[in-house]
């Protein structure tokens, strides 16, 4: 049961496989520089990172059709299950995701099917602000999200590289490559200031971590959000099967 649920996942797994596959070419091609940089209009020097190149706009469109098919995978599981169960399959029948608890316990014993099983398999799910299913209702913001204008993303340094500041007469400062998850602002992201007649050295390189995170009213890390999206959903379908396994009579 549920193949084209299972076939909707497998899709999303590309489309997040592209995904990593983009954003690993675009890390490897540096689009940042990472040293010490002078104000221009102060004279005051940092240790910044600078971002030279902005991500690829087929990026978000990925995303958004990585969001589509998980939320698809819902819909095609609520589809059989109620049909399964000789309930009504018509236009308005979709997984049931709302803003509380109130009305998602009211969208989930109006669907229109007979056995209270099936009720309950959606009840068990909570996909409303803080229930079990969280996850689903952030899935479905995104994707309504997407339905309606592209999903916009941004860029963070997740990490900078270690380096020294060398003073005159020799002492160093060191900072070890902290995680710092800042947002670039103005394309750039100041991690100290660099006093005068004092020298930076980067002793294992200027590489630095950069990972995108959504922008749409919810600002988690994108691949993390995903792996956790795709994790539910497939849950969904797992448990969907057990229930059918479970309440199906032997002839």
């Amino acid at each position: 049961m549920f193949e084209s649920a299972k076939l909707k996942l497998e899709r999303a797994d590309k489309h997040i496989a592209d995904l990593e596959r983009e954003f690993k070419a675009f890390k490897l091609s540096k689009p940042y520089t990472c040293g010490v940089h002078k104000d221009k209009d102060t004279g005051e020097a940092f240790v910044e990172i600078v971002l030279n190149e902005q991500l690829l706009d087929t990026i978000p469109l990925i995303i958004g059709d990585a969001l589509n098919n998980l939320r698809c995978v819902l819909d095609h599981v609520t589809w059989e299950i109620v049909g399964w169960d000789k309930g009504t399959q018509d236009r308005k029948l979709q997984f049931p995701i709302k803003e509380n608890r109130k009305f998602y316990e009211k969208a989930c014993k109006e669907i229109k099917t007979p056995s209270s099983f099936v009720k309950d398999f959606f009840l068990f799910w909570e996909a409303f602000p803080e229930g079990r299913g969280e996850d689903l209702y952030i899935l479905n913001k995104l994707n309504n999200t997407d339905k309606h204008r592209v999903i916009t993303t941004f860029l963070r340094a997740t990490q900078h590289p270690d380096f020294s500041i060398i003073n005159f007469d020799g002492t160093r400062l060191t900072m070890e490559g902290n995680i710092i998850i800042s947002r670039f602002k103005k394309g750039r992201i100041r991690i100290t200031n660099v006093p005068t007649g004092t020298q930076v050295e980067f002793p294992n390189g200027t590489d630095c971590s950069l990972s995108i995170f959504f922008r749409n009213g919810y600002e988690g890390e994108v691949f993390e959000t995903l792996k956790a999206l795709r994790k539910v959903v497939f849950h969904v379908i797992e448990y969907a099967e057990i229930y059918v396994c479970n309440n199906t009579k032997v002839a």
